[in-house]
């Protein structure tokens, strides 16, 4: 019995020491595995921080190339010079244009008449004109109303008159007899051309008559009296005033036949010819004629 009791004492003790050391054992464990997970823990907030800290110079990287992108794609600013404005650069300038008045014999007086219009070039008939009429030859010119052919006569006739081969002879006194002649066929056309006279005509202080049918006599008989440089007019009137000894051609320059087709057609053939008839020398006289179309008889005129 008492050998019973006493192996019955020894595996009690001996599975109590069993149980304690289970115990420690877990306890053991229990402290490894809290003793790990900080440092766990502690790996992921360096690993986040380094995947961070990877991803930063990557964003900036990526940063700096879609600047260098943009900036290749905007143009290069121009450079600018010593006064601060911005000058073409690689650029091509556009050609200057033929037919501006810098290339023409034209007064700076008359090119501020021009600007002060807004004209700052000639049209095409009148650049081709402007230098054979201040050259002094005659002219046949195919135009039509509206294609600026008013001025294709009477910039290079004030030119000529003012600065060209006929400054020399040129008259300002009293009663002096005009020196261009220029023949419409109706009153508003003469208006017109008669208004372009006087306007840029005044700049050299040329005067200018304006002689239609259904007007009084008077004035423009009190005009030619006292002596003009310019007479425009239709050709009834003008064979008027010549038959009644009020318009003198002798010291004529230039006669000017606009829109000589339709004159024909109106009826103005006779009055044309008596007119034409009357310059004494036609050689010392230019004749400048503009037609849309070239009949038989414009051709002989």
């Amino acid at each position: 019995k008492a050998k019973r009791k006493q192996l019955k004492a020894e595996a009690a003790a001996a599975a109590e020491a069993a149980s304690s050391g289970k115990k420690d054992k877990k306890e053991k464990k229990d402290k490894k595995r809290k003793t790990k997970e900080p440092a766990s823990s502690d790996e992921e907030g360096r690993s986040s921080t380094s995947s961070e800290s990877d991803r930063a110079p990557a964003a900036k990287k990526a940063k700096k190339d879609k600047k260098d992108k943009k900036a290749k794609a905007e143009p290069a600013e121009e450079p600018a010079n010593d006064d601060g404005e911005l000058t073409a650069s690689g650029e091509e300038e556009e050609p200057a244009d033929p037919n501006a008045l810098a290339n023409f014999r034209i007064s700076e007086k008359l090119k501020d008449k021009l600007k002060s219009k807004g004209i700052n070039a000639l049209f095409p008939i009148q650049a081709t004109t402007f230098a054979l009429v201040l050259d002094g030859n005659d002219l046949v010119g195919r135009a039509r109303t509206g294609q600026g052919k008013t001025l294709a006569f009477v910039l290079p006739i004030l030119e000529s008159l003012v600065n060209g081969p006929h400054k020399a002879t040129r008259r300002t006194d009293y009663g002096r007899p005009p020196s261009v002649l220029v023949l419409l066929p109706t009153r508003e056309l003469a208006n017109q051309v008669h208004a372009d006279f006087e306007f840029y005509g005044g700049t050299f202080g040329l005067s200018t008559c304006c002689a239609y049918g259904g007007s009084p006599y008077r004035p423009q008989e009190n005009a030619l009296r006292q002596g003009v440089d310019i007479v425009v007019g239709t050709p009834g009137r003008v064979k008027d005033l010549i038959e009644k000894q009020k318009l003198n051609l002798r010291c004529l320059k230039f006669r000017v036949l606009d829109e000589a087709d339709e004159m024909l057609n109106m009826g103005f053939k006779d009055d044309v010819e008596l007119i034409l008839g009357k310059v004494e020398d036609v050689t010392k006289v230019q004749t400048l004629l503009f037609s849309a179309t070239l009949p038989e008889w414009v051709k002989k005129v």
